[in-house]
């Protein structure tokens, strides 16, 4: 696949999103039936049992099990892999009792910020529990070099992606760059010649450039968390895209702050929340139980070293990053249109 222009990628990208929710539909109004009344503590996965919100709901099961004792936390999946579909469902229909806990991607805060009318639920209303975030690196044919080869060719999954967080940063710093629809996969388009930038971030991220590395793309920077006490790179290194913006003009640019939205969306990669409204004494214990996962370490080894979890009041800093300003929101939506040629499917 070649890049493609604004247009074609839009129209590519819609015929994607209407093929998916179509697929959707029939396990979507099925759960939409009925209200998210738990009988009992349960995470409600905003994501197919094969997301990677599944995979977090499978980590968090053992060390979240307390709530649930003597009997087993409780597993609920709704909607599609980017989580907009589970998070509107959770936010119609997940009754204020703190049974239920919605467990979403950082997608579906994406998709509310770049102003995607899929979105029903409303993030700002969310209390989080515990948050997972991380860093990412970008890599490329012939590491640093390859930015300079002319236009670069950065695989997309998907538009509305944590690759969006990448395009926009070589944006403002002048690099040309082209997205290129990568499906089914990113890696599995460099390997094909299609592509020769990848954006490598998440539960898999050290398999990820283990493969991009012997598919010729290399290492060259790193893309942190966009808030003060909880950045850090991805490996020590790596320049850090942040610190590269801040040395040249790009550190006045207007899309700057819709940027640390973007970059926070793309680096969450998982958000444990309540709804508004929850009894205190079920929120103490949600908060205590995610507070102990985090302080036994429950999780050691089995999450990339660079993947930090949060709880309490870091948690909700975590998602604030994303929550910007309704002007924030129209300089994004703004540049996008005029990039990308973006309208909210």
């Amino acid at each position: 696949m070649t890049g493609i222009g604004r247009r074609s990628f839009s129209v590519l990208l819609a015929g994607s999103v209407a093929t998916a929710v179509t697929g959707r539909r029939a396990q979507a109004d099925s759960a939409l039936a009925a209200p998210i009344d738990a009988d009992g503590p349960t995470i409600a996965v905003a994501g197919p049992p094969d997301s990677d919100a599944a995979r977090w709901a499978g980590l968090l099961r053992g060390p979240l099990g307390p709530l649930a004792a003597p009997g087993a936390l409780r597993l609920r999946y709704l909607g599609g892999r980017d989580g907009v579909t589970g998070a509107n469902m959770f936010d119609a229909r997940a009754l204020p009792d703190g049974q239920a806990a919605l467990l979403f991607p950082g997608a579906a805060a994406l998709a509310w910020l770049v102003g995607d009318t899929r979105v029903r639920f409303d993030a700002a209303r969310l209390l989080p529990m515990l948050a997972a975030v991380s860093a990412g690196v970008l890599c490329t044919r012939g590491g640093a070099r390859g930015l300079a080869a002319g236009p670069l060719r950065l695989g997309c999954d998907a538009l509305v992606a944590p690759s969006l967080s990448v395009l926009m940063a070589l944006d403002m710093l002048g690099v040309p760059v082209r997205p290129v629809l990568a499906a089914p996969g990113c890696i599995e388009a460099v390997q094909r010649g299609e592509v020769d930038a990848v954006f490598a971030r998440g539960l898999d991220m050290p398999a990820q450039l283990a493969s991009l590395r012997q598919a010729g793309l290399l290492p060259v920077f790193s893309v942190s968390f966009p808030h003060p006490a909880f950045a850090a790179p991805a490996t020590p290194d790596l320049p850090d895209l942040a610190s590269m913006l801040d040395g040249t003009p790009a550190g006045d640019h207007p899309l700057l702050a819709a940027w640390h939205a973007v970059t926070a969306a793309s680096l969450l990669d998982a958000v444990l929340a309540l709804p508004r409204l929850c009894p205190d004494t079920s929120l103490a214990r949600w908060r205590g139980a995610c507070d102990q996962a985090r302080a036994t370490n429950a999780l050691a080894g089995r999450l990339p070293g660079n993947m930090r979890l949060l709880t309490g009041n870091d948690s909700a800093a975590a998602l604030g990053t994303v929550l910007v300003s309704g002007a924030m929101q129209d300089t994004l939506h703004q540049w996008m249109a005029t990039r990308l040629n973006w309208r909210p499917t």
